[in-house]
């Protein structure tokens, strides 16, 4: 499980032991039907935009979000956002597809996402074909059906709070993870260290800067 010492993990904050899980699960849920019957920015049969947009693209054939720089109705900004719309409201929802095949080349490990126990899970993968829940990593499993929530940025609330909060949040233009101050320690979503907002909301682990 990818978690942090003295913080529950994924799959702990997702038991539904309690009214408050299952009424918050159902939330969830019943938005991402909601969006995806509503809404087809996932759609990768868009029609060509008079202004070429570089981003990312969700290629419902290859369950993938991939880079481009062709004129298209809609593109997202960063990978991350691709996915968060995207994938964790499709393909983190399917069940695990362990279909083998006489024709399968190498197994590979990888890891699904158990909606049942909101948990990334090691499991082998048949090539053979992909509904698309599978991930190469744990990290990448965890940030694409996990880290929906760093889509919500934080609040100022500058009229009702005068703190002084130093915090880092997810910059839907950039991919990265910024440090702002906030008046208020309170909504949206915002990390105490960079750390913890990079595995939280980055699919790849940073590059360190060079020397």
């Amino acid at each position: 499980m990818y978690a942090m010492k003295g913080k529950q993990s994924p799959g702990e904050s997702c038991t539904m032991r309690s009214f408050f899980w299952q009424l918050l699960y159902f939330n969830i849920v019943t938005a991402h039907i909601a969006y995806a019957a509503n809404n087809d920015e996932c759609d990768s049969d868009w029609k060509v935009s008079d202004k070429a947009t570089e981003g990312y693209y969700y290629n419902k054939t290859l369950h993938r979000c991939l880079h481009t720089n062709a004129s298209h109705g809609n593109v997202f900004s960063t990978e991350e956002i691709c996915n968060w719309k995207c994938r964790s409201r499709t393909d983190c929802l399917k069940p695990v597809d362990r279909s083998a095949g006489n024709a399968c080349g190498k197994p590979d490990l990888m890891y699904y996402f158990d909606k049942d126990t909101c948990q990334c899970v090691l499991f082998v993968h048949k090539p053979c074909k992909d509904n698309g829940n599978s991930f190469p990593t744990l990290r990448e499993c965890v940030v694409t059906c996990l880290g929906w929530h760093c889509i919500n940025p934080p609040r100022d609330d500058e009229d009702l709070c005068s703190g002084n909060y130093t915090a880092y949040h997810y910059d839907q233009h950039t991919g990265t993870c910024v440090q702002r101050r906030f008046p208020c320690n309170r909504e949206g979503s915002r990390f105490k260290t960079i750390g913890e907002c990079q595995r939280s909301c980055l699919l790849k682990r940073p590059q360190a800067p060079n020397a």
